[in-house]
């Protein structure tokens, strides 16, 4: 279990400094960002990049080296596959999140003059995991189904990532108008965010269960 997680780390290589890279700059933006909300949207966004630029990479690496079948001939159960891959989903995410939690607070010591901006919370991180742990639930288990699918999936998610921020910065005061924006901002957010993230644990493990099933079944 413990080399097929380390074999996925292996397989992203450089990107694994980009990461840290992108995490620092994620990390100076967001303080360096005046709009409390606007602030928060940069780490979370920080992260969910991550997510999908570190998935797609590691879809291609595996089907350039074959490595399905490589790992189907090596000693070890298909569920440790599924298992090793959706720990590695989650581990390089808290890795990431905590990355910019960890940059946000250490830019903003280094460098004061130039923090306007909140540095990020650990509510901000949990709801930032929450929604990466959706989007891995969908991808791994569109993954196992269909590789090329997952392709697919992760090219509508990146038109996503690309339009919100435009979206959200053009409209942005339309959106704050809006009744539901403003009932939304009467809820309690931190009960929001433990419901995010036990709803994306379970989601989580649900989609887990079901790529195993999917797996087991698959012919090399």
């Amino acid at each position: 279990m413990k080399q097929l997680i380390l074999k996925d780390f292996k397989l992203l290589n450089y990107i694994n400094l980009f990461t840290i890279f992108i995490c620092f700059v994620g990390g100076y933006m967001g303080i360096s960002t005046e709009n409390n909300i606007k602030s928060k949207l940069v780490y979370v966004f920080t992260v969910l990049i991550i997510s999908y630029l570190s998935s797609i990479i590691l879809s291609q690496k595996e089907i350039k080296t074959k490595s399905d079948i490589i790992i189907n001939s090596l000693p070890t159960t298909r569920s440790d596959v599924v298992v090793a891959k959706y720990l590695f989903s989650i581990i390089y995410v808290l890795l990431a999140s905590i990355l910019v939690f960890f940059s946000s607070y250490l830019l903003s010591i280094i460098i004061p003059s130039i923090t306007p901006g909140p540095r990020t919370s650990i509510y901000n991180t949990l709801a930032t995991v929450g929604i990466a742990l959706l989007f891995y639930s969908i991808y791994l288990l569109i993954y196992y189904i269909n590789i090329g699918r997952a392709q697919v999936f992760n090219q509508v998610f990146y038109i996503i990532l690309v339009l919100s921020p435009l979206v959200i910065g053009r409209f942005s005061e339309k959106i704050a108008s809006l009744t539901i924006f403003k009932y939304l901002l009467n809820i309690n957010f931190n009960i929001m965010i433990y419901l995010l993230i036990i709803f994306a644990i379970i989601f989580y493990i649900i989609s887990l269960n079901f790529s195993i099933k999917v797996y087991k079944a698959k012919e090399f």
